[in-house]
C-alpha cells in the first residue's frame, strides 16, 4: 500500500567535502509556479546528486568507500544512463516527493501504477519528461483537494537556453509543451473566494498545453503566452454555491491566452440537470462557441462571447416554466454587468407558463439590446406569438414589426411600426382582428 512521503532506509554516509547535494535536496522548492516548480525541483535534485556522485567517482583513489555509497544511494532511487544527446533518468515519484516535502501533500497509488517517470536531460538544455501513467490516492495543493486520479500517456517537453549540462527550468526563457492522453480525477474540491467548487469526477481526453515565456500552463498569469486544446471534457456532480449540474461536457476546446487577452472556442457544450439560484433545466446545449477578451490601456477587460446556436429545455424558475427555447447566432459583449450588448438573429420559445400569463409559442427576429449603466434599450425587427392567455386578455395570434423600447432614469418610451392581432378577447370584448401602425409612447 502506498504511503505519502515514504522514507526508505539508507546507510548513514559521511558527506564528501564540498558536496552539498544532501543539504540542497532537502531545501523547500519555490512554490509560486505550481507544477512547473516540481520539474524545477526534480531537475535540481537529480543534477546535484549526479554531479556529486561523478565527483566522488573521479576521486575514487582517495574516497572509494564514499563513492560506492553515493552510487548505491543513486542506484536505489534513480536509474541514470548517458546517451549521445545527454543522459536519461528514471525517477520513482515516491522518492522525488521525499525530497520535495513542501510542494504537494500527495499519496501515490502503487496498486494502479508504478509511478515511474523518465526524464531526458539534453545537452542543448532541453528536458523531456515521459510517463506511461501516474496514479494517486489523494492530493492537496494550495486551494485544491483531489480524492484520487490517474494520468495516462504523459509527455512534457521543456526547451530553453543552455546553462550547463543540467540547466534548471527558467520560466522566463523556457518553452513548455504538455501532452496527456487521459486525465481522470475524483472527488475534487477547489476552495475559491466565493465558496467551495466541487465535482464528483472529471475526465479529459487528449489534453495539450504549450507555453512561451513566463506564462507557463502551471504558473500565474504573467508575461508570455500559452495555448491549450482538449478533445473532450466531462465533469460530473458539479456543486457550487450558485450552480449545480449533474453533468457538464464540452468537445473540441481550444484557447490562446496572454497577459493582455486571449480567446477560447469549443465545438459543443452541454449541461444536464443544471441548477442556478433556484432555477433548473433538464438540458442546455451550445454549439460553436467563441469567446475573446482583452485589456485596454486602463486595465479594463473587454469580452465578447458568441454561439452559433443555444437551446434549453424543461426550464423551471420561481417565476414560471418553459418547455423549450432555441437561440441562433447569439452574441454578447461588454466590459461588465453595467455595460452589455446582446444580440440574436432569432429566438424561438414554446410552452411558456408564468403566474400572470401563458404563451403557446413566441418567435423574435433581429433582437438588439443594450445596458449602459442604468439605461436600458431593446429592439426587434419582427416578432410573433400565439396562444396568449391571461386573466384580463387572450389573443389567438399577434405580430409586430420594428418594435423598440427604452428606459433612461425615470423616462420610458416605446414605438411599433405595425401591430396585428386576431381573436382578441379583452374582458368580454371580442375583436376578430386588430391592425395598428406607427404606435409611439
Amino acid at each position: 500500500m502506498s504511503k505519502a512521503y515514504r522514507k526508505r532506509g539508507t546507510p548513514e554516509t559521511v558527506p564528501v567535502q564540498g558536496d552539498t547535494s544532501q543539504q540542497n535536496a532537502l531545501q523547500p522548492v519555490n512554490q509560486t509556479n505550481g507544477l512547473l516548480s516540481f520539474f524545477q525541483g526534480a531537475g535540481n535534485w537529480l543534477s546535484e546528486r549526479y554531479d556529486a556522485t561523478t565527483q566522488a567517482v573521479g576521486n575514487f583513489a582517495n574516497r572509494s568507500g564514499q563513492a560506492a555509497k553515493d552510487l548505491w544511494d543513486v542506484a536505489t532511487t534513480t536509474r541514470i544512463s548517458r546517451n549521445e544527446n545527454g543522459f536519461s533518468a528514471q525517477v520513482d515519484l515516491d522518492e522525488v516527493f521525499d525530497v520535495l516535502p513542501n510542494l504537494f501533500d500527495i499519496d501515490f497509488d502503487r496498486e494502479k501504477s508504478s509511478n515511474i517517470v523518465t526524464i531526458d536531460f539534453k545537452d542543448n538544455g532541453s528536458i523531456h519528461i515521459k510517463a506511461a501513467s501516474i496514479a494517486i490516492n489523494r492530493a492537496k495543493h494550495e486551494n485544491i483537494d483531489i480524492g484520487g486520479g490517474m494520468l495516462s500517456n504523459i509527455d512534457i517537453f521543456v526547451q530553453q537556453q543552455r546553462n550547463g549540462l543540467l540547466p534548471t527550468v527558467d520560466i522566463k526563457k523556457s518553452q513548455v509543451e504538455v501532452n496527456i492522453g487521459d486525465v481522470v480525477g475524483e472527488n475534487i474540491v477547489y476552495h475559491s473566494d466565493y465558496g467551495p467548487v466541487k465535482a464528483d469526477s472529471i475526465k479529459l481526453s487528449n489534453l495539450t498545453l504549450n507555453s512561451n515565456g513566463e506564462q507557463s500552463p502551471f504558473s500565474e498569469m504573467g508575461q508570455g503566452s500559452a495555448n491549450f486544446a482538449v478533445d473532450s471534457a466531462i465533469v460530473s456532480g458539479v456543486d457550487t454555491s450558485f450552480v449545480q449540474a449533474q453533468e457538464i461536457s464540452v468537445g473540441k476546446v481550444k484557447g490562446d491566452m496572454g497577459p493582455d487577452g486571449g480567446k477560447i472556442s469549443t465545438a459543443t457544450a452541454s449541461a444536464l440537470g443544471l441548477g442556478y439560484q433556484g432555477s433548473t433545466s433538464g438540458r442546455a446545449d451550445l454549439d460553436r462557441i467563441n469567446a475573446s477578451f482583452n485589456k485596454d490601456a486602463t486595465g479594463q477587460t473587454h469580452a465578447k462571447i458568441g454561439a452559433q446556436n443555444a437551446s434549453v429545455s424543461d426550464l423551471h424558475t420561481s417565476e414560471g416554466s418553459l418547455d423549450s427555447a432555441n437561440v441562433s447566432e447569439l452574441a454578447l459583449s461588454g466590459t461588465g454587468v453595467k455595460d452589455i450588448h446582446l444580440a440574436a438573429k432569432e429566438i424561438d420559445a414554446s410552452g411558456i407558463d408564468t403566474a400572470n400569463l401563458d404563451l403557446e409559442s413566441v418567435n423574435v427576429a433581429g433582437l438588439q439590446s443594450d445596458i449602459r449603466g442604468g439605461d436600458v434599450s431593446a429592439s426587434v425587427d419582427s416578432g410573433t406569438f400565439s396562444g396568449l392567455e391571461s386573466a384580463a386578455l387572450s389573443v389567438g395570434n399577434a405580430a409586430v414589426s420594428n418594435a423598440s423600447v427604452s428606459k433612461s432614469g425615470s423616462d420610458f418610451s416605446g414605438a411599433v411600426s405595425a401591430f396585428n392581432a386576431t381573436a382578441v378577447d379583452a374582458q368580454g370584448l371580442d375583436v376578430q382582428a386588430v391592425a395598428l401602425t406607427d404606435l409611439n409612447a
